[in-house]
């Protein structure tokens, strides 16, 4: 039976860079689960104390699955990372993994996460006899920086089928330099908005609008919605809706929305759309059928006139 408590005697030392690669992660991903590795050095005491340090992170790779209830690493990606650190510092270890359950809620390990986790540790490979999870359990919307999310701190030991949770007193921040990702490779993306917006927008949107899905793209680093709209007259119209960013000090949000495979007598209602800036995707879809079935509506009052 599984079991969970705090535990004494770990203390967990983060640099400030490798908790920011992960949250920036954790940006990018906000309706998908995402994670990735822990990596560090460690020290025990003679009382058996355990001092966990966090010198980087790897990232989930390329090739990583996600879904709003599961993650699945590319393992291949982060070991040709760890090899390449390694190189260069060869007292490095895989402390353990990162992984985040902002997206669904879940405030703890699952079980799933902790019979992974009791696996690796208790494997005949795996050279420590511990194994570090740290898992971003929520997002503080009117928070920034570190703040912007909290974090939970586990420990699982060889053959102890209990969970250890790290108090959060017994963890610091510090300014160490990062390992990886390397300071000129750590990405830090271009602010985002309020997630509450997109999470308005995705219960609105597959309410009234189930053919309207979120999409990321990792290469522009652009978030928007793309789908199908059916209008009064059974046509139906294809909808793409960036998520853009203003000039404002902090940037502020605002969407826009492009039509493809309109009537022809919603042309001119399509271009006067285009140049205009909604405040979410919901507005933006919802303006658009309202105007072109407008349109729709007068061109048959003509016709029948």
């Amino acid at each position: 039976m599984r079991t969970e408590e705090k535990v004494l005697g770990v203390d967990v030392s983060i640099c400030a860079s490798a908790l920011e690669a992960i949250f920036a992660e954790c940006d990018r991903y906000d309706h998908d689960e995402t994670g990735g590795r822990i990596l560090g050095t460690f020290r025990r005491e003679r009382d058996g104390a355990l001092g966990i340090t966090v010198n980087g992170v790897i990232g989930p790779g390329p090739n990583a699955r996600r879904s709003s209830s599961s993650f699945f690493q590319d393992g291949e990606y982060q070991a040709q990372v760890f090899r390449h650190v390694e190189r260069t510092h060869p007292d490095i270890e895989h402390l353990g993994n990162w992984h985040t359950h902002h997206v669904n809620g879940y405030p703890t390990l699952s079980g799933g996460d902790v019979e992974t986790y009791q696996r690796i540790v208790n494997h005949q490979n795996h050279n420590l006899d511990f194994f570090y999870a740290l898992l971003v359990v929520a997002r503080n919307p009117e928070a920034s920086g570190l703040d912007r999310y909290r974090a939970r701190h586990y420990v699982l030991f060889r053959d102890d089928n209990r969970v250890h949770e790290v108090d959060v007193e017994r963890i610091s921040v510090t300014d160490e330099a990062v390992i990886w990702p390397t300071d000129t490779d750590l990405v830090r993306p271009t602010p985002l908005p309020d997630v509450t917006i997109r999470v308005q927008d995705k219960t609105t949107l597959e309410r009234l609008y189930p053919d309207i899905r979120s999409y990321q793209s990792k290469r522009a680093n652009a978030f928007y919605w793309r789908g199908a709209v059916r209008l009064i007259d059974d046509s139906v119209i294809q909808l793409t809706v960036p998520e853009l960013m203003d000039d404002e000090q902090p940037p502020k949000p605002f969407y826009q929305v492009f039509v493809k495979d309109m009537p022809e007598v919603c042309s001119t209602i399509v271009k006067q759309l285009g140049e205009q800036h909604f405040q979410s995707a919901a507005e933006a879809v919802y303006s658009c059928e309202q105007q072109m079935n407008r349109a729709l509506y007068q061109a048959v009052l003509g016709a029948e006139g």
